[in-house]
């Protein structure tokens, strides 16, 4: 068994792996059509942030909070992680906000695992986006996981206060990388 110490201290790998609850796992890539879905999400947070000033958005940038070193696929923080809290552990500091993409080959149970302890260790809101299912689970304190699927809104909340998106418009690039 590996301690969180020794993980941070091997070298990066691509697909990134991850320590999860004590154990080191490789992150599932992501399929063509599935990193163009988060660059667009990306793209859309990023506007909203510095439209209105707010925090800051990245895309696969490790982070260890909570017992554990986790790679999202999209963060955000409320306010700029402080100079120097990045290190080898990737960024020392909890997001504020994560989106995970589900690929095709893996199941969605996978991650609501990880999306929970998320929450758990103070990620105020996070969505697990399912294409394969064109839906995404919402998972914020407190609250038990809430589907939004075609026709819904994503709301940011208190979180990403005024941001908001249609789950069809979230999909739509799926249909244009078709």
């Amino acid at each position: 068994m590996v301690t969180l110490e020794e993980f941070l201290a091997q070298a990066e790998t691509t697909p990134p792996r991850e320590y999860v609850a004590g154990q080191v796992v490789e992150r599932p890539a992501l399929a063509e059509r599935e990193r163009w879905l988060r660059a667009d999400l990306a793209t859309l947070l990023y506007g909203w942030a510095r439209t209105t000033g707010r925090g800051a958005v990245a895309t696969e940038v490790r982070c260890t909070f909570g017992g554990g070193s986790y790679v999202p696929d999209v963060v955000y923080f409320a306010e700029r992680p402080a100079e120097g809290a990045g290190s080898a552990a990737g960024l020392v500091a909890t997001p504020d906000f994560v989106a995970e993409i589900c690929p095709a080959a893996v199941d969605p149970a996978w991650f609501a695992a990880r999306m929970a302890e998320y929450v758990a260790h103070a990620v105020r809101l996070a969505w697990l986006i399912d294409p394969a299912e064109q839906a995404v689970t919402v998972y914020a304190p407190g609250e038990g996981p809430q589907r939004v699927t075609a026709g819904g809104m994503l709301d940011g909340g208190a979180v990403l206060p005024g941001f908001f998106l249609y789950v069809d418009d979230l999909f739509a690039v799926l249909e244009e990388e078709e």
